[in-house]
C-alpha cells in the first residue's frame, strides 16, 4: 500500500463572495488529487477578501499548520499565491519541509509594464513574493510569467483545465441576424472593459450585435454608467451567474470576448472552448500559448481600442468560420486543457519533491 503524502494546501481566501483563478483551481486539484491520488490534504483559508485579513491570515495560519503537523505531521505545502507565500516560506523553513508555490497570474507586474497602472507597493509585494522568494518548486498557469527575472529559476508551467462536457447536443447556429456576444468575469479594470465599450461605439452597425456581461466587481456601476453614457442599448449587465444559468449563456453566445489587460491562464476562455464557442481575446496572459488566429479564435493586441475595433469587425466578417473554429477549441480544450491532465502533471511534481 502506497502512503498517502500529507498536504497542507494554503490559500489566503475561498469560499467567501470572492471566486477567481485560484480558488477555481484549488477546487478541482483537491477533488481529483483526493479521488485518484494517494494524497491526504488539509485546506487552511479564510473567507474574507479583503486585504487586511488576507495579510493577518497569513500570520494565524503558521500557528494552525504548526499543530496540525504536531500532532500528524505534513510532507509537503503547497501555497496559492500571491499572499500565501509568505506563510508556506515561514511554514517551510519553520517545519522543514519543501514548499510548492503557485502563481495564477502576475496581474500587477504585467499592469506596470503596460503603463495602466503605477509602481505601488502592491507592486513591489507581488514582485517579491513572485519573484525574489526561492520556493522548493514554483509553479505557473501562464509561460507569461517566465519573462520576468527570477531566484527560482526551474519554474514548471502547468496549465489550468476544465472539465470534459458532451457537446453533442451543443451545435451552435452562428447565421442568426444578431450577433450575440458574450463575456465572463470579474468586473475589475484588468479585464478590459472600459475598452470594448469604447470598441463597441466605433463599429458602424451597432444593430448587428448584442453584449451580454456575466459578472460582477468594483466597477460594475462605473462599467454601467459608461455604458449608459455610450448610449450601448445593445449591452446588457446581467450579473454574477453559476451552474445552470451560466452555462445556458454560453450555449445561447456565439462570440466569446474576452478583452482583458492581464490575465494567468483565463479559465473562462477554455469553457468558452469547451462549448465550442470560437473566441476572440487579448494577447494577454498565456492567451497567446492558446489562441491560433483565424484558427480557434481571434486574437488582438492588449489594451488598444482600435486593435479591439478591427479584430471585432474581422471576426464578424468571417462569421462563417466561427462553427470550424469553436470546433478546433473544443478539440484543443479536451486534448490538452483537463484538469486530470493538470493534476497528473502536478503530482509527478509532489513526488518529486517527498
Amino acid at each position: 500500500m502506497v502512503d498517502k503524502i500529507r498536504i497542507a494546501m494554503l490559500i489566503d481566501c475561498y469560499g467567501g463572495s470572492f471566486l477567481g483563478g485560484g480558488q477555481t483551481y484549488l477546487d478541482n486539484i483537491v477533488r481529483i488529487l483526493k479521488k485518484d491520488y494517494p494524497c491526504e490534504i488539509n485546506v487552511f483559508t479564510q473567507r474574507n477578501a479583503g486585504l487586511v485579513a488576507r495579510l493577518v491570515w497569513n500570520l494565524w495560519v503558521v500557528v494552525q499548520v504548526f499543530f496540525h503537523h504536531v500532532r500528524k505531521p505534513f510532507q509537503l505545502i503547497h501555497a496559492q499565491a500571491f499572499s500565501a507565500g509568505i506563510s508556506g516560506k515561514i511554514l517551510s523553513v519553520i517545519l522543514g519541509i519543501p514548499v510548492v508555490y503557485s502563481v495564477h497570474g502576475s496581474h500587477t507586474m504585467d499592469m506596470v509594464g503596460l503603463k495602466y497602472e503605477k509602481k505601488s507597493w502592491k507592486y513591489y509585494f507581488e514582485k517579491y513574493l513572485l519573484t525574489k522568494v526561492k520556493y522548493d518548486k514554483q509553479i505557473s498557469v501562464s509561460a507569461n510569467f517566465l519573462q520576468y527575472p527570477n531566484v527560482n529559476k526551474q519554474i514548471e508551467v502547468i496549465e489550468n483545465g476544465v472539465t470534459k462536457k458532451d457537446i453533442k447536443k451543443f451545435e451552435k447556429n452562428t447565421l442568426d441576424k444578431k450577433i450575440k456576444l458574450l463575456f465572463v468575469g470579474r468586473l475589475e479594470k484588468i479585464k478590459g472593459l472600459e475598452i470594448l465599450l469604447h470598441s463597441l461605439v466605433l463599429l458602424e452597425n451597432k444593430s448587428q450585435y448584442e453584449l451580454k456581461i456575466v459578472g460582477d466587481g468594483s466597477l460594475e456601476t462605473s462599467l454601467k454608467a459608461l455604458s449608459k453614457k455610450l448610449k450601448l442599448n445593445s449591452v446588457e449587465f446581467v450579473g454574477k451567474k453559476t451552474g445552470d444559468e451560466l452555462e445556458k449563456l454560453y450555449l445561447d453566445a456565439d462570440l466569446f470576448v474576452l478583452p482583458s489587460i492581464a490575465e494567468g491562464q483565463p479559465i473562462v476562455l477554455l469553457d468558452a472552448w469547451s462549448y465550442k464557442l470560437p473566441v476572440l481575446v487579448t494577447t494577454a496572459g498565456h492567451n497567446p500559448w492558446m489562441v491560433e488566429d483565424g484558427k480557434n479564435g481571434f486574437i488582438v493586441e492588449v489594451g488598444d481600442v482600435s486593435a479591439l475595433v478591427k479584430g471585432l469587425k474581422n471576426a464578424f466578417k468571417n462569421h462563417d468560420k466561427w462553427v470550424s473554429m469553436g470546433e478546433a477549441g473544443f478539440k484543443k480544450v479536451t486534448s490538452t486543457y483537463t484538469w486530470e491532465i493538470a493534476v497528473k502533471k502536478l503530482f509527478k511534481e509532489y513526488q518529486k519533491l517527498v
